[in-house]
């Protein structure tokens, strides 16, 4: 049996965020299940950590890279609909961002940019619900990785999802008001990750 399971199985329930209104533990009940990692899977996790909320240029490998492919496909389709909403071109959207996925840019004229998750945002975008738009950019993520936790994946990446589900899901319920106005521009010019 992996040495993860036990870790995974110690953490309790966490519902779909729309219906999640308080956290089943508490940030300090997370960490205190966390601390029996092996010391590189905690270093992964933290390093993830860093890289989604606080927006650090470090190097993620395995488990840790594979969910902050799915963060930055869900970022960068965001920061891609508020700069066609601004007027940019595909070009100039993906000359600023490099590293976006180029579906984006090839789809530029669909309203979801070719990819169906995007449509709801495009619709909030229009209304100008900042609060909103971050509350589903963290939905959209933590419903990812609940699917990778719970599916036939290795176990590091089962506990790696769980681990960026629950740190999802403790922004969500933090997130609306002015704070998420200014994220959402912030991520529209590329400077914010968290």
């Amino acid at each position: 049996m992996s040495t993860l399971r036990p870790v995974l199985a110690s953490l309790p329930h966490l519902p779909p965020l729309a219906r999640l209104d308080v956290m089943p533990l508490g940030v300090a009940g997370l960490e205190a299940r966390l601390r029996p990692l092996p010391a590189p899977l905690r270093a992964e996790v933290t390093a993830l950590r860093a890289r989604l909320w606080q927006g650090a240029s470090v190097s993620l490998h395995g488990a840790a890279a594979l969910v902050a492919r799915h963060w930055d496909e869900i970022r960068y389709g965001f920061a891609a609909l508020r700069a066609r909403r601004l007027g940019w071109s595909a070009a100039a959207f993906q000359a600023r961002h490099p590293a976006a996925p180029p579906v984006f840019a090839a789809r530029w004229e669909r309203p979801d940019l070719g990819r169906a998750w995007l449509g709801e945002a495009a619709t909030m975008l229009a209304a100008g619900g900042a609060a909103d738009l971050e509350r589903l950019r963290l939905a959209l993520f933590a419903e990812r990785l609940h699917r990778i936790a719970f599916a036939r994946s290795p176990d590091e990446l089962r506990l790696v999802a769980t681990v960026a589900r629950w740190d999802a899901a403790e922004r969500w319920l933090r997130s609306g008001g002015p704070d998420a106005a200014d994220r959402l521009a912030r991520i529209g010019q590329g400077k914010a990750h968290g």
